[in-house]
Protein backbone atom coordinates (compact mmCIF):
# COMPACT_ATOMS: atom_id res chain seq x y z
CA UNK A 1 0.00 0.00 0.00
CA UNK A 2 1.59 3.27 -0.71
CA UNK A 3 2.27 6.29 1.73
CA UNK A 4 0.24 8.98 0.00
CA UNK A 5 -2.85 8.33 2.51
CA UNK A 6 0.08 8.11 5.07
CA UNK A 7 1.91 11.54 4.89
CA UNK A 8 2.47 14.34 7.52
CA UNK A 9 4.32 17.42 7.84
CA UNK A 10 6.32 17.86 11.07
CA UNK A 11 6.63 20.84 12.78
CA UNK A 12 9.93 21.64 10.49
CA UNK A 13 8.27 21.09 7.77
CA UNK A 14 9.43 17.55 7.25
CA UNK A 15 7.28 15.40 5.42
CA UNK A 16 7.13 12.02 6.89
CA UNK A 17 5.92 9.15 5.14
CA UNK A 18 4.59 5.41 6.00
CA UNK A 19 4.26 2.44 3.51
CA UNK A 20 3.24 -0.94 4.19
CA UNK A 21 4.71 -3.81 2.40
CA UNK A 22 3.60 -7.33 2.47
CA UNK A 23 6.24 -9.66 3.28
CA UNK A 24 6.59 -13.15 4.93
CA UNK A 25 8.55 -13.61 8.04
CA UNK A 26 11.62 -15.92 6.07
CA UNK A 27 12.07 -12.69 3.57
CA UNK A 28 12.42 -10.76 6.73
CA UNK A 29 14.38 -12.86 8.29
CA UNK A 30 16.22 -12.85 4.70
CA UNK A 31 17.02 -9.43 4.62
CA UNK A 32 18.28 -9.36 8.37
CA UNK A 33 21.06 -11.76 8.00
CA UNK A 34 21.96 -10.35 4.35
CA UNK A 35 25.28 -9.02 4.16
CA UNK A 36 23.98 -6.38 1.84
CA UNK A 37 20.53 -4.22 1.54
CA UNK A 38 19.90 -1.87 -0.95
CA UNK A 39 16.30 -0.14 -1.16
CA UNK A 40 15.07 1.81 -3.60
CA UNK A 41 11.75 3.71 -2.95
CA UNK A 42 10.28 5.04 -6.31
CA UNK A 43 7.74 8.75 -5.94
CA UNK A 44 5.80 10.17 -9.00
CA UNK A 45 9.25 12.79 -9.30
CA UNK A 46 11.89 10.29 -9.33
CA UNK A 47 13.64 7.97 -7.02
CA UNK A 48 15.92 7.47 -3.98
CA UNK A 49 18.42 4.56 -3.65
CA UNK A 50 20.11 3.96 -0.36
CA UNK A 51 22.00 0.86 1.22
CA UNK A 52 21.69 -0.31 4.82
CA UNK A 53 24.50 1.03 6.59
CA UNK A 54 25.17 -0.64 10.41
CA UNK A 55 22.67 1.09 12.39
CA UNK A 56 19.84 0.40 9.54
CA UNK A 57 20.74 -3.07 9.98
CA UNK A 58 20.87 -3.32 14.01
CA UNK A 59 17.51 -1.70 13.96
CA UNK A 60 16.65 -3.94 11.36
CA UNK A 61 17.93 -7.02 13.23
CA UNK A 62 16.26 -6.19 16.75
CA UNK A 63 13.02 -5.85 14.73
CA UNK A 64 13.06 -9.45 13.38
CA UNK A 65 14.10 -10.90 16.62
CA UNK A 66 11.25 -8.79 18.84
CA UNK A 67 8.58 -9.14 16.73
CA UNK A 68 8.88 -11.99 13.80
CA UNK A 69 7.38 -14.93 14.59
Amino acid sequence: IGSEELRDVDSLGIVVERAIYPARPEQLRKIASADNVVVEIRGRSGSVRRTFQKQNFDKFKKFVDNYVL
